[in-house]
């Protein structure tokens, strides 16, 4: 067995070969002397030390070599130059101070038995000393099976084994020092560090809440502080479009929780290793106080119900670590005695699917800044020393330059604040793409980096690499065999550049930044991986995955939007991501022909629910295309046939550029629009009693619920399902009908209600369920005032709306 050891820079410092003799074999000079010959002259020998092992017996001569390479490493020089044949001058010396042989005659038990000790030392306490040997053995037995299995792999990379790998093989720490202890101390020292912590913050975030069922609090249609996150009971989701404010919030959060003498510690879940959240929390206190701190601390915190742990990042993890995180967090959950839980990422479903299904957490949006906030950020970015007249002037141009160019995407802070800071630089782009592109250029300039366009393509691959793995992160030695490897496929294209090129050059500029106490690599903010990865897609040195996952949707779009919609990328997204399909229509540009109407009728088929059988009719006017459903096959039809049908069937009117996905697309929305289109219900009878109220709100809240069914069958395939019931919440309704005031509410029924997994009605009897959404404070009859159909349809088109953004139905 061959083992290397490497430090974060991907060096080897340490070498071992472990070899095992049959009693009846001796090892002689020659043959060892021929390993160390070997391994000297090997690039990585002059950093490295190099020890042979073996159990085999050392004959006379061996014994010899055994023992001048020990005088070679106390500085005496004699025998090893006479044995390996080399001068006294030679440069060679150092590197041989630095090999040896050694022998262990007890075979592997005794090395097992001495593993097992040292194990037992670091492993959390058990109830007997019986059961503490029994966990020792089994994970020095599991750690063995990974080494022995890999050191059989015949690919480098496969014979790798990660720090993280073994620490999640031997576990946390039994003992911890006093100064390592939660709260004690700890706490102090951590909350001093927490205060002058920089937030990042250019304006504080916003909160919308994620509109729940039925009417709506007073404060829904208002933004809330981020202080709101820490005042919920329960778990809390925090979603929001890249670079929409998630981990500013956190930054906020955890700055502002600080200087109250409160702890809201923010840990990434790109740190997770599976089943060890008390290493996390961990990792995430260390990155605080720069120093290691033990996972037994960790879970410390987590039993501390004045905590709150912010992990952020949660959609942009493999759907594996998100499983693991949920198992964790089901137990935590179900106790609701320890830290309270905010999970944020970009995708509301993913995040959501890492929180039992029962737990039913308050759910908040980052919200999108308006014009006033606009304003204001442009006036802090507009040159200074003007007149408050001339400064409001040029942060309103200012904004209508950043608005022409982003459109609605002007609405997110990092991306206006982006813009804004090129165009004040005098640096022009026109799209999102483009001031990417730029943005990365001016980070060039300012550390002075060359050849960026190649680091360019090199990182393009290596994040596309990532992205298929369902991360945008690596260890640091990962990092830097990834970027070896991403070096030789672009050599392919004609892109000439090193490893080393590429390493510095991301590190100089500013493009990758590290996540943690590990230092893992990622880049400066997850936008960049995805417009880096869809940069190479479209540029073909790499291809999207015929089969995409959930949170994967942003590469999809920048790549559509630099390189344009081709067959191959249409197809993986109405397969994969049918919402997506929506955001990257208007990029198909492939010229309408013969074939487009076969290809727009399997694109749509995609779409909708699998037992509907339609063909899609084109025609073409002369200046537009027209399009329009039909039970016959699909094909072109002549003017006079298509003028006849355009009021007959399911039609949509095209410009002549657009190619097939964006004709599936425009027929999808206007099928969605007839199916949740649902007719006013009977006015309401009075109700002149509270059981009345409480019997007419089950009843409606049961029609409801099934109406929801009921339209998702009909909107959705079942494939594409489980994104949208996440996106809508639970179908249930839990409320309260109270009495009825002297005054106000015009004779209606108050009631406090909240979404739930069950449908339960009382009349003025105690509060909500403490593990309940945010309730809400309505009215019977407000709740009512549409048919149960029609809040169907309302909750499923916002569900929609929220998927595919831009209010697109």
């Amino acid at each position: 067995m061959d083992i290397e050891v490497h430090c974060v820079d991907a060096t080897v410092v340490l070498a071992k070969q472990i070899k095992t003799r049959g009693p009846e074999r001796t090892w002689g000079r020659g043959e060892l002397l021929q390993i160390v010959k070997r391994w000297i002259k090997l690039p990585l020998a002059k950093g490295a030390s190099f020890e042979i092992v073996t159990a085999g017996r050392l004959g006379p001569s061996a014994e010899a070599l055994r023992d001048a390479l020990s005088e070679a490493a106390e500085g005496e020089w004699a025998q090893i130059a006479k044995l390996v044949g080399i001068s006294a001058s030679d440069p060679i010396y150092p590197v041989l101070a630095r090999v040896a042989i050694r022998q262990e005659l007890y075979g592997v038990e005794p090395i097992l038995a001495e593993a097992e000790r040292q194990v037992r030392s670091m492993l959390p306490g058990s109830r007997c000393d019986t059961d503490l040997s029994d966990l020792a053995g089994q994970t020095i037995d599991r750690l063995f099976r990974v080494l022995s299995t890999k050191a059989s792999y015949s690919a480098p990379e496969e014979r790798f084994v990660g720090r993280d790998e073994i620490a999640d093989i031997l576990g946390g720490l039994d003992r911890i020092h006093v100064e390592d202890r939660w709260p004690g101390t700890l706490q102090n020292e951590y909350l001093h560090l927490a205060r002058d912590l920089p937030d990042g913050s250019v304006t504080a975030p916003r909160l919308l809440p994620t509109r729940a069922q039925h009417a709506t609090l007073p404060w829904n249609d208002q933004t809330l502080g981020l202080e709101q996150l820490r005042s919920c009971q329960g778990p809390v989701i925090l979603t929001g479009r890249p670079g929409s404010g998630k981990s500013t919030a956190a930054a906020v959060l955890q700055k502002s929780a600080a200087v109250e003498g409160s702890v809201v510690l923010v840990a990434h879940a790109e740190a997770y290793l599976g089943n060890r959240l008390d290493a996390l929390v961990a990792d995430a206190l260390s990155a605080i106080l720069r120093r290691d701190i033990p996972s037994a601390t960790g879970k410390q915190l987590l039993h501390d119900a004045n905590v709150v742990l912010f992990i952020d990042g949660v959609s942009e993890v493999p759907h594996t670590i998100r499983n693991d995180l949920r198992e964790e967090l089901r137990g935590h959950v179900a106790r609701g005695n320890g830290a309270r839980i905010i999970l944020a990422g970009r995708d509301i479903a993913a995040v959501t699917s890492v929180l039992p299904v029962n737990a039913l957490p308050t759910r908040f949006t980052i919200a999108p800044i308006g014009h006033s906030e606009r304003f204001q950020l442009a006036q802090r970015l507009v040159p200074q020393g003007q007149s408050d007249g001339d400064r409001d002037t040029s942060a309103r141009t200012l904004i209508g330059m950043v608005e022409r160019s982003l459109g609605d995407a002007a609405e997110n802070p990092m991306l206006f604040v982006m813009g804004a800071q090129l165009i004040n630089d005098g640096i022009p782009f026109e799209d999102r793409p483009s001031m990417y592109a730029a943005a990365i250029e001016r980070m060039a300039e300012r550390g002075l980096t060359s050849d960026m366009a190649s680091t360019v393509a090199v990182l393009g691959v290596v994040f596309s690499r990532l992205l298929d793995e369902g991360r945008r992160y690596a260890a640091p030695l990962e990092w830097s065999r990834l970027v070896s490897e991403a070096c030789t496929l672009v050599a392919d294209a004609g892109i000439d550049v090193s490893p080393l090129t590429v390493r510095e050059a991301a590190d100089r500029c500013g493009l990758l930044t590290t996540i943690g106490y590990t230092q893992l690599r990622a880049p400066l903010h997850d936008s960049f991986a995805d417009y880096l990865a869809g940069w190479a897609s479209a540029k073909m040195l790499t291809s999207i995955p015929d089969l995409i996952a959930d949170d994967d949707y942003q590469r999809v779009i920048f790549a559509a939007e630099i390189g344009g919609v081709d067959t191959q990328l249409a197809t993986a997204v109405t397969r994969s991501l049918p919402f997506c399909a929506a955001r990257i229509a208007q990029y198909d540009r492939r010229p309408v022909d013969h074939s487009s109407p076969g290809q727009a009728t399997e694109h749509l088929k995609m779409l909708l629910p699998e037992e509907r059988v339609f063909g899609i009719n084109m025609w073409n006017d002369g200046i537009r295309t027209i399009a329009y459903l039909t039970d016959g096959p699909s094909g072109w039809v002549e003017h006079h046939v298509g003028q006849q049908m355009l009021h007959e069937a399911p039609s949509v009117v095209c410009t002549s550029d657009e190619g097939p996905l964006a004709v599936a697309v425009r027929l999808w929305r206007v099928l969605l629009k007839e199916a949740l289109r649902q007719s006013p219900g009977p006015a309401l009878p009075r109700l002149d009693s509270i059981e009345s109220a409480c019997a007419a709100l089950q009843n409606y809240a049961v029609a409801e619920s099934e109406a929801l069914s009921t339209l998702i069958d009909q909107v959705a395939p079942a494939r594409t399902r489980d994104p949208l019931m996440k996106a809508i919440g639970p179908f249930g309704l839990e409320a309260i009908v109270r009495p009825r005031p002297n005054e106000g509410f015009l004779d209606e029924w108050p009631i406090e209600f909240a979404q739930a997994s069950h449908i339960s009605v009382r009349a003025n009897e105690g509060s909500l369920s403490a593990e309940l959404e945010a309730y809400r404070e309505s009215s019977v009859e407000s709740v009512m005032r549409k048919s149960p159909q029609e809040s169907a349809s309302d909750r499923i088109n916002d569900a929609i709306n929220t998927l595919v953004g831009n209010k697109w139905l």
